[in-house]
């Protein structure tokens, strides 16, 4: 279950509280206040490891049907007594004047702005959360690239080249596109294109923040838009390309169908926004992904369904949401 970095630092607890507990040794009470100051954020990596190992390996959660023929909403209300207390729910995609969201509250309402930094949008959020994010978060070191890509090309059929592979590690800290180029082919054995390192700032940025910031680990997960879409479709590709008006009017159709009025909510938000700052497929990518987050967190599911982890400990998959019908 655990990624092996931080399998190898976390070793060192068992042993710690037999001291405790034990009095095997005499206790360094500077050591323990170290400790409780620096190290608590092991404990919370240690349980989100768990966490996500067993969504990925217990049954999901029983559901109330919808009446026969409806098709089960987004679940945006307070839960009955006993389920789990319900999350602000954020759907992020990258623009070109940093990163575009939409948040929807338990109670149905939304909100959407555009923030500079990731690091800026987690600060300001308050309270139980979930932010899902079109950007890769786990990142490969060597050849094979990331399971997780490999399937959304697989379920995409005629949208499969909107996965590109994720760059490497290696290629955060690439000068220019030819730098990338070299330690792609060092690192992973295989260039890179231009589509994958013009995110490669966006992915540096996520990298940073997650691997400083516990809360931010716990709360941030990767999607892929038309991964979102095919599953709340009913594990249906879509036929057209994003950016034509038949791939605009279909989407956000899939969209309206479990959320009414979020045609409308897109139509307004994108006449807010200047076209250099956000584009109009940036609005229908986030209110998917902001409508998968606010699934109840026994519904959602990922690609791979046992996501493997980076060597520093995040997971290497894509978050998705298939609503029930009947």
């Amino acid at each position: 279950m655990l990624p092996p970095v931080f399998g190898e630092r976390f070793r060192g607890v068992a042993g710690f509280r037999n001291v405790l507990v034990h009095g095997y040794l005499d206790v360094d009470l500077d050591l323990i206040c170290r400790m409780l100051a620096e190290s608590l954020d092991d404990f919370e990596e240690f349980a989100r490891h768990v966490e996500r190992w067993l969504a990925g390996t217990a049954p999901p959660a029983p559901r109330d049907r919808p009446p026969s023929g409806q098709t089960a909403p987004v679940s945006s209300n307070r839960p009955p007594s006993g389920q789990t207390a319900p999350v602000l729910a954020v759907g992020v995609d990258g623009c070109p004047a940093g990163w575009f969201y939409v948040a929807l509250e338990p109670s149905g309402a939304s909100r959407f702005e555009i923030v500079s930094t990731l690091d800026e949008l987690v600060r300001t959020i308050p309270g139980p959360a979930r932010i899902l994010v079109d950007v890769p978060i786990g990142l490969p070191e060597g050849p094979g690239g990331r399971d997780c890509d490999r399937a959304a090309r697989g379920v995409l059929g005629p949208r499969r080249s909107s996965v590109f592979p994720a760059p490497a590690r290696a290629v955060l800290d690439a000068v220019d596109y030819e730098d990338a180029q070299r330690r792609s082919r060092t690192a992973a054995g295989v260039g890179l294109s231009k589509q994958a390192f013009a995110i490669v700032p966006k992915c540096k940025e996520v990298d940073e923040l997650l691997r400083a910031d516990a809360r931010a680990r716990r709360i941030v997960r990767e999607i892929h838009p038309e991964v979102c879409f095919w599953a709340l479709a009913g594990r249906k590709p879509m036929a057209h390309r994003k950016k034509t008006k038949e791939g605009r009017k279909e989407r956000i159709a899939v969209l309206d169908r479990l959320r009414p009025g979020a045609g409308r909510e897109i139509e307004e938000t994108s006449d807010q926004f200047r076209r250099r700052d956000l584009a109009r497929d940036d609005v229908v990518d986030a209110m998917a992904a902001a409508m998968t987050a606010s699934a109840e967190a026994a519904a959602l599911r990922t690609l791979p369904s046992i996501p493997p982890m980076d060597s520093v400990g995040l997971p290497m998959e894509m978050v998705y949401f298939e609503p029930r019908t009947t």
